[in-house]
């Protein structure tokens, strides 16, 4: 059987066009989640899941460098509070990367922590054997973390913590080293 995980914050990402971005940026509008989601209904209604794991700190500093987490919460802690003087959520944002690709506002740590969430999610579900393969719906994405060929540049193996091309997190890493961990539990549990 074949799942479907889509996390939480995947419909609401980028649900309002943010004012004053810089030229050039790439962020998603609602539609084209609202298409896929439909689409992915259509392909296996009944073994859709929607998934609440917002993943921990512990879970992310498998793969990313507590500097880099660190980084996260206090640019995002920034964000919320200039959310919380306005009285409502605002459109304001901020770079979270030194070569200025990756767009944070007050809720993209939060909908990042869930694409990683939903991404454990069916991770557990496959090496439980509830699943024989998932396909994981999440915003944002996460497959240039880790990328700044830049930062490279500034501070060896900076890739730990690097973020890049709108990528907040590396959901697909932290996901390896969760099977691993599961793997290697349920080969010393049988033996």
């Amino acid at each position: 059987m074949s799942s479907v995980f889509i996390s939480q914050h995947c419909i609401t990402h980028n649900n309002k066009p943010l004012e004053n971005l810089p030229p050039g940026s790439i962020f998603d509008f609602p539609d084209r989640v609202d298409a896929l989601l439909q689409q992915i209904s259509l392909l296996s209604p009944s073994t859709t899941h929607y998934s609440e794991r917002l993943a921990t700190d512990a879970e992310l500093l498998t793969v990313h460098s507590r500097q880099y987490v660190s980084h996260l919460k206090t640019r995002s802690k920034s964000l919320a509070k200039q959310d919380k003087q306005h009285g409502l959520p605002t459109t304001a944002w901020e770079f979270l990367d030194l070569d200025e690709t990756t767009i944070l506002t007050a809720q993209s740590e939060a909908a990042a922590r869930s694409a990683v969430g939903a991404t454990l999610d069916a991770v557990d579900a496959v090496v439980g054997r509830g699943a024989w393969n998932a396909f994981v719906a999440s915003r944002p994405p996460g497959h240039h973390n880790g990328c700044s060929e830049s930062l490279e540049l500034v501070e060896p193996k900076g890739h730990r913590y690097a973020c890049h091309g709108g990528c907040i997190l590396n959901e697909t890493a932290v996901a390896v080293r969760h099977a691993q961990v599961c793997v290697c539990v349920c080969v010393c549990v049988c033996v």
